[in-house]
């Protein structure tokens, strides 16, 4: 049996109508307990985030750029202040730690990038 939060079932476009077998109180909430397989369980969580993303970007929230897990060349600059030409050049180098090429774009791991810069006296 699985619970999931009452709030978010209703939430879920085309999410199969059950009726619940039990409910659990826990801190001022009320979880609905539905027999449901693991499958389902997946199939909710992820039509539940993409909902959650969605309304997100639509209110205009952003990603802070600390927490990002790719930076743009852009955001990297505007993030470590070295200049633009530089980190290209970085990225350019044969085995760069923070280098992950999508195409021809390309982006900075950020914490591998944190990584390489605590590590360096100078660049």
């Amino acid at each position: 049996m699985s619970a999931i939060k009452a709030g978010y079932v209703s939430a879920i476009h085309g999410y199969k109508k059950r009726k619940p077998v039990g409910y659990t109180e826990s801190a001022g909430s009320i979880y609905l307990n539905f027999n449901i397989t693991q499958e389902e369980v997946s199939i909710f969580c992820i039509r539940a985030n993409f909902l959650i993303k969605e309304i997100l970007l639509m209110e205009g929230y952003e990603v802070p750029i600390w927490k990002k897990i790719t930076l743009t060349v852009d955001e990297a600059v505007a993030y470590s202040g070295i200049g633009e030409g530089k980190i290209r050049s970085l990225l350019a180098e044969q085995g760069c730690p923070f280098a992950l090429f999508i195409g021809n774009r390309r982006l900075v791991k950020r914490e591998a990038f944190e990584k390489y810069l605590n590590g360096h006296y100078s660049i």
